[in-house]
């Protein structure tokens, strides 16, 4: 998130990739987060750390990867409410 703060999309992806693989190999992790880590978040962190890669490559003006990576969440979330808005904006943005 720091990264992000600093406007350095590209090298805040690959840690939000890293999130993403150590929540997936982690899943009880995830599920119980709010027990083992006090989160009390509605997005569990492998739903966080896909926005956040899709949220980066829109902002490096990579729509078609941001794209593919806010399906993903919806393939695995179905009713995330982010993704939908955020490919509606950029489905929009093609004019």
């Amino acid at each position: 998130m720091q990264l992000i703060r600093k406007g350095d999309f590209l090298n805040a992806i690959p840690h939000f990739e890293q999130s993403y693989t150590y929540f997936c190999e982690k899943a009880w992790l995830d599920k119980w987060r709010f027990i083992f880590m006090l989160s009390t978040s509605q997005m569990g962190y492998r739903e966080i750390a896909l926005n956040n890669i899709a949220f980066c490559y829109s902002q490096l003006g990579q729509g078609e990867q941001a794209r593919g990576y806010y399906h993903q969440v919806l393939a695995e979330y179905s009713d995330n409410g982010l993704a939908q808005a955020a490919l509606r904006m950029l489905d929009a943005s093609r004019g």
